[in-house]
């Protein structure tokens, strides 16, 4: 029997959320922390925090008060993203077929290489090239499907790897619980129960046609799998294109303060367009979104007067219409933009520079490419900057002056 007929590697970020702050924040590495502060609950969680016993989706006021030495981050989504592209661009060094299964977390065909040792090798050395280049930790599992290979990456964390061969199949499965495969959550966890199914191990060793009878196609599939067939390749298609790119953002409290709720609704309009000039995308078209308290939706869209992935040029013509649906006597909880009715920004002209032509041009990339190296709060358009040192975590808010303001630098 070929033990090795394909290989399949999976990449998993560990704690990828507070390990993506940790790194770019080397103070902090070591230390105990979880992100999630602006959703009042820990959304992720370091590895120093679990080990004092923080739990995800844990209140931010019980950590507060049961762990005062652990650190409260706000959550950077564009900072995961652009970790998360470069953790690809290190992948696709070692295959060029690579899928994008989550924010973190590839799997890579590595069946161009030999043998066992071929496949440890090389795990070892994607794993070394993105913990070394990137800081964050990574765990990788290789096996003849992506069930297994994905079951495989989990099984030794953090840091991890781990290799299963044909051969391997049954002891590795053996001591996997039932919930460990991909796509068994709760509700499927507890119908297996039912069964008698307890690891994955109980359904391996299930006979076809019970699984056939019992289970849709899904299962069977996954069945398959951990038979070591291969049922699922890996998908190298890139999304290269939008119907509408949207960002929400839910306060750690329900607010009044007007400036606080702009400061969240340009951010989430930052990233949104910052994700809209990767895909050289320009909306023509805007919806903004407040929630009240009372879970009551106020929205309102407007037509851009031309197609703009400038968020300063978007903020201008949208500000005073959000700036009087805000009423201070209400409280609100969360704030949202979604861009939409998208064209091809080559072949528009933006508003915010259109009589300065290329030079604007020039400009508009200059910002974005810092932006990209630095991260969306790095700098801001003129208008955007009054409400910057509300949208900064608390510890950098000292820092507000060092920012560069678009429009304001000569």
């Amino acid at each position: 029997m070929n033990d090795w007929p394909i290989a399949i590697a999976h990449v998993d970020g560990d704690s990828f959320f507070a390990s993506c702050i940790q790194s770019v924040y080397p103070q902090f590495r070591d230390k105990p922390l979880v992100v999630g502060r602006e959703r009042g609950v820990a959304t992720a969680v370091s590895y120093e925090a679990k080990n004092l016993g923080v739990k995800r989706e844990m209140l931010a006021c019980d950590i507060k008060r049961n762990f005062p030495q652990v650190i409260i981050f706000d959550s950077d989504y564009h900072l995961y993203e652009a970790i998360s592209r470069k953790m690809v661009a290190i992948s696709r060094r070692f295959s060029p077929l690579v899928e994008v299964f989550s924010v973190d977390e590839v799997f890579i065909d590595l069946s161009m290489y030999l043998d066992r040792q071929e496949h440890l090798q090389i795990a070892k050395a994607i794993q070394y090239e993105i913990e070394s280049s990137l800081m964050i930790p990574v765990s990788i599992g290789v096996s003849v499907n992506k069930t297994l290979a994905k079951m495989a990456s989990s099984a030794n964390k953090p840091h991890g790897y781990t290799i299963v061969s044909k051969k391997d199949i049954e002891p590795f499965l053996k001591e996997q619980p039932i919930d460990a495969i991909c796509g068994v959550g709760r509700a499927l966890n507890n119908k297996f129960l039912q069964y008698g199914i307890s690891t994955a191990y109980d359904l391996y060793k299930k006979p076809l046609s019970v699984v056939k009878l019992l289970y849709n196609k899904n299962i069977q599939k996954l069945y398959f799998e951990l038979h070591g067939e291969y049922r699922q390749p890996v998908n190298c298609d890139l999304k290269d294109s939008y119907q509408s790119i949207s960002t929400f953002r839910t306060f750690p409290s329900p607010t009044t303060d007007k400036e606080y709720i702009l400061s969240r609704f340009i951010h989430n309009l930052n990233l949104a367009c910052f994700k809209a000039y990767r895909y050289k995308q320009a909306p023509r078209k805007v919806l903004c979104f407040l929630r009240l308290q009372t879970m009551r939706h106020i929205h309102f869209e407007v037509r851009l007067r031309s197609a703009t992935n400038l968020s300063g040029d978007i903020f201008k013509q949208v500000r005073k219409l959000l700036e009087k649906l805000i009423d201070s006597s209400k409280l609100y909880r969360q704030v949202g933009v979604v861009l939409t009715d998208f064209v091809d920004d080559s072949c528009i002209q933006q508003y915010l520079f259109e009589e300065h032509g290329e030079r604007s041009n020039d400009l508009k990339n200059s910002i974005f490419s810092i932006k990209e190296k630095y991260g969306v709060k790095s700098i801001y358009w003129g208008e955007e900057h009054e409400f910057a040192l509300f949208q900064l975590p608390t510890h950098t808010k000292t820092r507000v002056n060092d920012l560069f303001v678009a429009g304001s630098v000569c």
